[in-house]
């Protein structure tokens, strides 16, 4: 969602880093009351080109790390997601449009968890299509299973109730009708002490399990089977978006917006606000049909991954307030693991934080960072955890 969210830690590196964002301020519906800082005044590199494990602490917990892209522990539940509830399911009048081309039948629920505390949140939609003949299947399949780049590994079942989003990515058909409750760990001492001179700070280092719109939008569009959950610096993220994708529309007014049925199954809708001349990036979702969308409803613990409908997306990001830009993925886009691209192993993250180029690289490759500048020069950064979710590992809630 906006720039800056999140939880995490927060790590005050002096100019030496060469970088400098501009200071954002969230939406009032964004929680950061859970932001963990973490500040010192001063970074030293060591002058060691190469490092290893001096204890036998040191070791195990690098191996863990390590081991746990192997063999990771991803039951849903473990990993914190939660169902959402169904406090009031009632039957939908939302349409599909390639169904109804084709005239395959199919049953629509709305369904609302009052938990949530904002009301547009509670809502989402689902798509059934009971038992259908294999015929239907392969129609089906080839109009919504080809949202990412990789081929859909869906298999036709003549037992099978087929759900809508039983043809969409892996990502979308494991965590659709979740929310994540971000959790964070404390990083061990020696691992800061790598990069930095002794740490002022008020409270132990941290890293936080954590995702948002636009990490489980960009797992869509990449379509791996065991996909990651990561959060990535947003204009890092729309950069990438924007480099792997045509502009088809671009509107801040409502009458201006294109029809949806100009719009393609995978295509992207971003959204963003302009402040003092500079472009923030706030929100994305995936077209999933005619006014249909799949995203991530936003930051923090609160917010579902769910299917909704166009006016519950300009519900939230209101067309006058935030730009709308519409783009279709290149064919043949080549979308990366976000961890040549967005962990703190990356290039781009190294040449930005050049202090931190003596940490394990096990550990750079399974964690990422935001970060912004206070006014008093110092800048913030926030350490995330990227995890890969193997698909035969995988356990539904």
């Amino acid at each position: 969602m906006i720039l800056k969210t999140g939880i995490g830690l927060g790590l005050a590196l002096n100019s030496f880093l060469g970088f400098h964002p501009p200071q954002i301020t969230p939406p009032s519906f964004i929680d950061n009351s859970q932001i963990i800082s973490h500040k010192h005044s001063s970074i030293e590199t060591r002058l060691t080109e190469s490092w290893s494990p001096r204890s036998s602490y040191e070791a195990d917990y690098l191996a863990r790390i390590a081991e746990s892209e192997q063999t990771l522990s991803s039951h849903y539940y473990e990993l914190g997601f939660r169902p959402l509830k169904s406090d009031a399911s009632v039957l939908s009048e939302q349409k599909l449009a390639f169904a109804d081309q084709l005239g395959i039948p199919y049953t629509v629920i709305r369904k609302q968890d009052k938990r949530l505390p904002i009301p547009a949140w509670q809502y989402r939609l689902e798509f059934n299509f009971g038992k259908i003949n294999e015929e239907t299947f392969d129609l089906l399949l080839e109009h919504y299973g080809h949202i990412s780049s990789l081929p859909s590994k869906v298999s036709y079942n003549p037992n099978k109730i087929y759900k809508l989003k039983d043809f969409l990515p892996p990502i979308v058909k494991e965590l659709e009708g979740t929310r994540l409750e971000p959790s964070n760990k404390a990083i061990p001492e020696f691992i800061w002490s790598l990069a930095s001179a002794p740490l002022k700070r008020r409270q132990k280092p941290r890293s936080s399990l954590y995702t948002n719109c636009w990490g489980i939008a960009y797992e869509a569009l990449r379509g791996a089977s065991d996909f990651k959950l990561f959060y990535a610096k947003a204009n890092w993220m729309l950069d990438t978006l924007r480099a792997h994708s045509t502009q088809l529309a671009s509107a801040s007014d409502l009458g201006s917006f294109p029809d949806p049925s100009r719009l393609k199954t995978g295509d992207i809708v971003i959204v963003s606000h302009m402040s003092e001349g500079k472009e923030y990036f706030d929100h994305t979702a995936i077209v999933v049909d005619n006014g249909l969308y799949f995203e991530k409803a936003g930051s923090g613990g609160k917010t579902p991954i769910r299917i909704i409908d166009q006016d519950n997306l300009h519900s939230l990001w209101k067309p006058g307030v935030f730009n709308y830009e519409w783009r279709r993925p290149v064919a043949g886009a080549k979308w990366e693991d976000p961890k040549q691209i967005f962990s703190l192993s990356s290039k781009k993250a190294l040449e930005r934080f050049p202090g931190l180029k003596n940490m394990p690289d096990i550990f750079l490759g399974k964690h990422s960072a935001d970060w912004e500048e206070e006014e008093d020069g110092s800048t913030y950064l926030s350490i995330y955890d990227m995890r890969t979710v193997s698909s035969n590992e995988r356990s539904s809630l």
